[in-house]
């Protein structure tokens, strides 16, 4: 899962993301472009507590995640 696709998920800004996620701007800004396993469980995580739809395509890429 990379940065764009969480922008995409939760708005079409980075301070979309970082709020859905519960971080700062520039917290969010620091993360790499391809997410850590631990990143893209937060990402899931808060999309699912907010009620949001996963696109498979998603899914299938977080399943690829390297640990």
């Amino acid at each position: 899962m990379t940065k764009d696709d969480v922008i995409n998920l939760f708005g079409e800004e980075h301070q979309d993301a970082a709020k859905a996620l519960g971080i700062g701007k520039s917290a969010f800004s620091q993360w790499p472009h391809n997410l850590t396993r631990r990143q893209v469980v937060h990402v899931v995580g808060s999309a699912v507590m907010m009620g949001k739809t996963i696109p498979e395509t998603l899914l299938f890429k977080c399943k690829t995640v390297r640990r």
